[in-house]
């Protein structure tokens, strides 16, 4: 068994309580070799967050929240359906978000565990298709539909600066966003 508490080392009640979930430890587990994710399993990717997180100067709050959002962000990846299309219910965000309604209560950081994908999914799509006005609109939409941008832009970096992940659609986010 996977020693959680070593690796991520719980700072409060609240995440010892979430590493014991039976959802969270199989999501944890869950993963392997992948381009972007060469770590493997959630739990690593959590680790690298984590290790982010605590290269910025951030107030204790900000801190917390960021680092419940990593708990929950990837660890229902498992949950998802891969034969059908991966978006609304079946899309790993909205299962994290279910998960996570059990242990907190505040929109803002159920918002951004829901949609840490969605910044990046944009992006690729409109790199894809070369579709970039079609992409800054959906963009700023999200933008709007998410209440502490700020703390979404925080988060999208802790993530986006794991593994082997280029940071073109980092930068993107930031030039449309203005933040």
């Amino acid at each position: 068994m996977i020693d959680f508490i070593k690796i991520l080392n719980p700072e409060t009640e609240l995440e010892r309580n979430i590493l014991k979930d039976p959802i969270f430890i199989k999501g944890a587990m869950y993963g392997k070799e992948r381009p972007g994710h060469p770590e493997g399993m959630v739990v690593s990717h959590i680790r690298d967050i984590f290790k982010n997180i605590d290269d910025d100067t951030l107030t204790s709050n900000t801190r917390s929240k960021l680092r419940l959002i990593a708990l929950f962000h990837d660890t229902c990846k498992f949950q998802v359906n891969y034969d059908l299309p991966r978006v609304g219910e079946n899309h790993h965000g909205y299962k994290a978000r279910k998960f996570a309604e059990k242990y907190i209560k505040d929109e803002d950081i159920l918002q951004i565990i829901q949609h840490h994908d969605d910044a990046y999914n944009i992006w690729k799509r409109s790199s894809k298709r070369n579709e970039w006005d079609k992409g800054e609109k959906d963009l700023l939409r999200l933008i709007d539909k998410i209440n502490d941008i700020d703390l979404y832009s925080m988060f999208y970096f802790c993530d986006n600066s794991t593994g082997n992940k280029n940071n073109d659609d980092y930068k993107w986010f930031l030039q449309i966003s203005g933040l």
